[in-house]
């Protein structure tokens, strides 16, 4: 399991040796995913917190020296690394990170950092583990396996709550400087609200006290002398402008002139604009950050361009995603055939080689059987010559007359054989330059066509790219919407609740995409208003001069936060035009590749639908075929089994087991399959309805996210070629 861990090591910067071998050590044998953050004597606590918060979502456990030092804690008898670690669970500004498990390295035994400080016990909290230096590889596996992240803020409040004390010292604070740090900066946020400057002094300290104050966040922890107005902690004006930097909201109401859209802008973004930029009489009035329409029509216009847009973006995308789905296929063949040029060549040389050998051998043999067949003829012509002449022994003449005569026979045909073997040789090897140079131009256009595809490959790949961020672009370009209910005064006041031109408008813009927030900006405090609202979708209710500054704040980011499940939603619009979409189907004890036809798509698509609503809303209720017996988790867990079941046609559990442990099934599939299974034995029927006989949750929120993200990319990104190759 921990080879799926995401670890970031926060370490002194003069322990830098360290952190290097523990890194390598985390990758090497435990296959974990390291990153390092060091910190030294003069790094503030508050810059630490919030590198942290931002490093949140790309780690999951957090390993800290406990004996760290910066520029709170300059020694390491502080334990400013339990220090941190006392900040990072008491802080739930910093997100997730103020969920995830940790790892405390440390020298001395617990017992003594307990005496040390009495609050120092929160060490044997869960979600954390002791490592006592020097520790090995085995006990760090051991914390990785062990330890696991908190679900949700009110999970780990549970889990901590006996670990979290109040010492002398904090409560001598509590009762003084509570009155001098906090008494100032309250009154001015409570009276001045958000026309403070970001700047200002005061809240700058006010803001840095209540990021690095451990005593207050005890308190508020523990519900003990926490300010009266507890949303100044947990919402500030100042938090909120951070959280919207870099988006861009849409205001539509008719009378936004007389100020809203002014003071909107101002709460958004932590600056007040001059006045005249939205006191015009225009219907539409686009800044920076914040565009406003004050027309019914206008509006339902705009809302109508934005979805042919999005239609449009995403057909592009459909078209350059099918294109290069196509020229890989056309890449992936014109390698092979480099391939197959490369090894015929490879063998073309080997065998010119080869017969380059043989022609050179058999020229020696011809060279020594010509030199042989010359010395037995000039030996010959010589002793005939004798003969001739007399000189030789007439009785022994005719013998050995003879066998030089068979001698010269046999280097003639010795010699006639090895020039045939050496002209066979010859004529081989010039068939096989042939080969060689034919070789040699296959591979030259094997190449050719290889860089063709391989340029029209790259095109497609970039094509397909700027297709995807553009179409992400135009999807995404507006985080939050803001809608009056009554833009045509006086009509919508003598019309049906469900015929009133914000209610109309707002259900234009949930058709056509569910996935982005809509606050109803209304100064309706009628009943119907809001629960017609709210069944079409809406993401909260906001009354003018009933509604607190406070409420607004915390509806906002709470939508802010509901806006990372809006790729999901694009994911699924994706789905739904992607040319081909690839299953798998085992038979005769094989997975094969497989379309997934229409219907079978449009099953899937209703599943992933679903799913998302049930993560968007976190409720059941009112979602059409879904049994409100289930938990909206476990019900998203088991949609993803039913698709995974289209995925995997055919595969049954025994065959799931073998293709399991010959390691055919990825891992994150064998994850959503032990899910889908927790959930389906932890309900029974019982006199004909569904009812759970587990009471703690199977499923958490992150279980139930990461396995529609998964499920989404496998369909997105024909996961199942990965498969079937493996």
């Amino acid at each position: 399991m921990e080879g799926h861990r995401r670890v970031l090591v926060v370490e002194n910067l003069d322990n830098d040796a360290f952190a290097q071998a523990l890194q390598r050590a985390l990758q090497g044998a435990l296959r974990c995913e390291v990153s390092i953050y060091f910190v030294s004597e003069v790094t503030p606590l508050d810059q630490i917190l919030l590198e942290l918060e931002d490093r949140g979502e790309l780690v999951d456990v957090v390993y800290i020296n406990a004996h760290l030092v910066y520029q709170e804690c300059p020694d390491p008898s502080y334990c400013g690394g339990l220090e941190l670690f006392k900040h990072i669970r008491l802080t739930p500004s910093l997100g997730r990170v103020s969920l995830l498990p940790v790892i405390l390295a440390v020298l001395d035994s617990p017992e003594r950092y307990i005496r040390l400080r009495a609050d120092n016990v929160i060490i044997f909290s869960p979600g954390c583990a002791i490592c006592h230096l020097p520790f090995s590889l085995h006990q760090l596996r051991e914390a990785l396996n062990d330890l696991h992240s908190f679900d949700s803020p009110e999970e780990m409040q549970t889990s901590l709550r006996d670990f979290v004390i109040l010492t002398a010292e904090d409560k001598i604070a509590s009762q003084h400087a509570y009155r001098n740090r906090v008494g100032l900066p309250k009154f001015l946020i409570e009276f001045c609200d958000d026309l403070i400057p970001d700047n200002h002094t005061i809240i700058g300290n006010y803001e840095r006290m209540v990021l690095t104050s451990l005593w207050l966040k005890k308190m508020t922890f523990l519900q003990e002398g926490q300010p009266t107005r507890s949303s100044v902690v947990e919402i500030t004006p100042q938090e909120l402008v951070r959280r919207c930097q870099g988006k861009r909201f849409i205001y539509i109401d008719d009378e936004h002139q007389l100020g809203w859209s002014w003071g909107l802008y101002t709460g958004l973004f932590g600056n007040a604009p001059e006045s005249s930029i939205f006191g015009r009489q225009d219907e539409m009035i686009d800044t920076d950050g914040l565009l406003c329409i004050s027309s019914f029509q206008k509006a339902k216009e705009f809302f109508e361009k934005r979805r042919r847009q999005i239609e449009e973006g995403l057909t592009a995308w459909a078209d350059a995603e099918e294109k290069y789905r196509l020229k890989v296929q056309e890449y992936n063949e014109a390698y092979s055939r480099l391939q197959q040029a490369r090894d015929r060549i490879n063998e073309s040389k080997r065998r010119k080689e080869e017969i380059k050998g043989i022609l050179e051998n058999c020229k020696k043999q011809l060279e020594e059987k010509e030199k042989n067949f010359r010395e037995i003829l000039k030996d010959f012509s010589e002793y005939f010559a004798g003969i001739w002449a007399g000189e030789l022994n007439p009785d022994a003449q005719n013998k050995e007359l003879q066998q030089r005569i068979d001698a010269l026979h046999r280097a003639k045909e010795e010699f006639i054989l090895a020039l045939r073997s050496q002209q066979n040789a010859q004529k081989e090897w010039q068939d096989a330059e042939s080969r060689f140079q034919q070789a040699e131009k296959e591979l030259e256009e094997a190449n050719k066509a290889f860089r063709e595809a391989q340029s029209e490959y790259k095109e497609a790949e970039n094509n397909l790219k700027r297709a995807q961020i553009s179409l992400q672009n135009t999807f995404l370009t507006y985080s939050l919407i803001f809608l009056d209910l009554r833009l045509e005064q006086p009509l919508d006041e003598r019309r049906e609740i469900g015929e009133i031109s914000g209610i109309r408008l707002l259900k234009q813009i949930k058709e056509f995409d569910p996935s982005i927030p809509v606050i109803v900006f209304t100064a309706s405090e009628k009943a119907l208003s809001y629960e017609k609202a709210k069944a079409l979708g809406a993401d909260g209710y906001w009354i003018k001069g009933i509604s607190s500054g406070s409420d607004l704040r915390k509806e906002i980011v709470e939508c802010i936060e509901r806006e990372r499940l809006r790729q999901f939603w694009l994911q699924i619009r994706q789905l739904e035009v992607k040319k081909e979409v690839f299953c798998l189907q085992f038979e005769n004890g094989q997975l094969s590749l497989r379309q997934v036809d229409d219907s079978e798509r449009q099953q899937v698509l209703k599943w992933l639908k679903e799913s998302f609503l049930l993560l968007y809303q976190k409720e059941i209720k009112g979602i059409e075929g879904v049994l409100e017996e289930y938990s909206v988790y476990d019900r998203v867990v088991l949609n993803m089994g039913l698709i995974q079941e289209v995925r995997y046609k055919g595969v049954r559990d025994e065959s799931w087991e073998h293709l399991s442990k010959s390691w055919k099934i990825p891992p994150d599939d064998q994850k959503l399959r032990k899910l889908r299974n927790d959930v389906a034995h932890a309900y029974e029927v019982e006199r004909g309805r569904i009812v759970r006989i587990r009471e703690s949750p199977v499923v958490s929120d992150k279980d139930a996210r990461e396995v529609l993200e998964y499920t989404l990319r496998w369909l997105l990104e024909d996961l199942a070629k990965a498969v079937v190759r493996r």
